[in-house]
């Protein structure tokens, strides 16, 4: 699976030592970090979830930016779909 290098990357991290949760996302064409967020003593996953959600939010409000790769596997169940501006005609989904 090759690597992509457009649109957003997310991640999220928990450190036991530090008891300390972050998550962040990058911009894979600039290398620019986009957000790094700190939210206490919490799980990897609620790390990696609160990463998608903020990066959802980002995409939405830039129309820029139209993808997401993250290394979480979500649940189809979740029914994460991000919508295009209307002047692309398209709908991306996130499974």
């Amino acid at each position: 699976m090759m690597r992509p290098t457009v649109g957003i990357a997310t991640d999220g991290a928990h450190s036991t030592k530090e008891r300390l949760t972050r998550y962040r996302a990058v911009d894979l064409s600039s290398g620019l970090e986009l957000f790094n967020h700190s939210i206490g003593n919490k799980t990897n996953n609620i790390g990696e979830f609160l990463a998608i959600i903020e990066a959802v939010k980002y995409i939405l409000s830039t129309p820029k930016h139209l993808v997401l790769s993250t290394q979480i596997a979500l649940p189809q169940s979740l029914g994460i779909v991000i919508s295009k501006p209307r002047h692309l005609d398209a709908v991306s989904s996130c499974n």
